[in-house]
């Protein structure tokens, strides 16, 4: 079994009215439980929403993302 980790980070969909920066198309958005949602077998270390700090012509203006960590399970031990 294929072992790793799995890091998932983009704009999350609050980041059109809450965030700055991004795609405006709220189809192309997504939040961690719809990336969780896909990620069947896995186990997930972390999901939840982060803001990220982007410095613009205004000062700094924070993003919203949707962060995803995952990793395979450990694969029982074989004695």
């Amino acid at each position: 079994m294929p072992r790793g980790t799995l890091l998932v980070v983009g704009h999350d969909t609050t980041n059109l009215t809450h965030g700055y920066g991004g795609p405006p198309d709220p189809t192309v958005l997504y939040t961690p439980d719809q990336i969780v949602s896909h990620l069947d077998g896995l186990v997930i270390d972390k999901a939840e929403r982060v803001q990220r700090p982007v410095e613009t012509g205004r000062g700094t203006i924070d993003a919203v993302d949707a962060l995803v960590r995952a990793h395979h399970p450990q694969p029982p031990r074989r004695e």
